[in-house]
C-alpha cells in the first residue's frame, strides 16, 4: 500500500523530444515546447529560424523586387526632404539595395531582432513580475519567431503560384489587415498598424505570451496583459515609421 502510495506521488518523467521536434510542436503545444527546452541555449533555436528565413528570402526576393521597388519609390519623396541632395544615381543604387538586402541580409536581420524581441520580452515581462531571465526570454523569442519562418514560406509560395509582379507593395502580399488597403491613399501611420495586425505576428506575440505564463511562472491573466503589451511595444517602431514617411 506504502509503495503505491509513494509511486503515484513521484512526479511525471520529463517530456523528450528530439529538437527538430520542436519546430513542429511549437504550432499546436508551445507550452510543451517551452518546458522542456526552459534551460536550453537560445542560440540553435535562433540559428535554424535564421537559416531558414535566410534560404526563403533568397528565393523569394527576385520574385517580389517589383513590391519592394513599388515602396521605395512611395517613399523616396520623404527621403528627398529630408535629403535634397540625393541623385538619380543614389536613387539606383538605394533601389537595388532593397532587394540584395532582403536577399543577402535576412538572416542577420532575424538574429538581430530575435535578440532584440527577446530583450523586449524580458523587459516588458519585469512590469508582470515574470520570473523568465534575459536567456530563456530570448529563447521564447527563437521559438515565437518559427510562425514568422511559415509566413515567409506562405510567400514564396504566393510568388510561385500566382503573378506578384503588380502588386503594389509588400503589404499586399502580406496576412494583414495592410493587404486590403491602397498604399496610395492610406496614411503611412495607418498602413504601418494594419500591418501589425498580421496572422503570423498575432501568432509570435501569443507564443511570447505564453512563454511568460510556463516559464515566467506568472498567471494567465499577468500573461494576457503581457501579451498585449508586446504587440503595443512591437507596433511603437511602425508607427515611427509611418510619422517619418508622413
Amino acid at each position: 500500500m506504502t509503495e503505491s502510495v509513494s509511486e503515484s506521488a513521484a512526479p511525471a518523467p520529463a517530456e523528450k523530444a528530439s529538437f527538430w521536434e520542436d519546430f513542429i510542436d511549437i504550432f499546436y503545444a508551445p507550452s510543451a515546447v517551452l518546458r522542456r527546452r526552459a534551460d536550453a541555449n537560445p542560440w540553435p533555436a535562433m540559428l535554424v529560424v535564421a537559416i531558414a528565413t535566410g534560404l526563403i528570402m533568397f528565393f523569394a526576393a527576385p520574385a517580389v523586387e517589383p513590391a519592394l521597388q513599388a515602396d521605395f519609390m512611395r517613399a523616396l519623396p520623404a527621403m528627398q526632404r529630408q535629403n535634397p541632395n540625393i541623385t538619380p544615381e543614389m536613387v539606383d543604387k538605394m533601389k537595388g539595395a532593397t532587394t540584395i538586402g532582403m536577399r543577402y541580409g535576412s538572416a542577420i536581420f532575424t538574429l538581430l531582432a530575435v535578440a532584440l524581441v527577446g530583450l523586449m520580452t524580458w523587459l516588458v515581462g519585469k512590469l508582470v513580475d515574470s520570473k523568465e531571465g534575459y536567456g530563456q526570454a530570448t529563447l521564447v523569442a527563437a521559438y515565437a519567431y518559427v510562425p514568422r519562418v511559415l509566413g515567409g514560406l506562405v510567400l514564396l509560395v504566393e510568388t510561385l503560384v500566382s503573378d506578384v509582379s503588380n502588386a503594389r507593395g509588400m503589404a499586399s502580399l502580406t496576412f494583414s489587415a495592410a493587404r486590403f488597403a491602397n498604399p496610395d491613399t492610406t496614411s503611412p501611420v495607418v498602413m504601418q498598424l494594419l500591418l501589425h495586425v498580421e496572422v503570423f505576428t498575432i501568432w509570435e506575440t501569443v507564443i511570447l505570451a505564453i512563454g511568460v505564463a510556463v516559464l515566467g511562472k506568472t498567471s494567465r491573466g499577468q500573461a494576457i496583459a503581457a501579451g498585449i503589451l508586446f504587440w503595443i511595444v512591437g507596433a511603437i517602431p511602425a508607427v515611427l515609421q509611418g510619422l517619418r514617411a508622413g
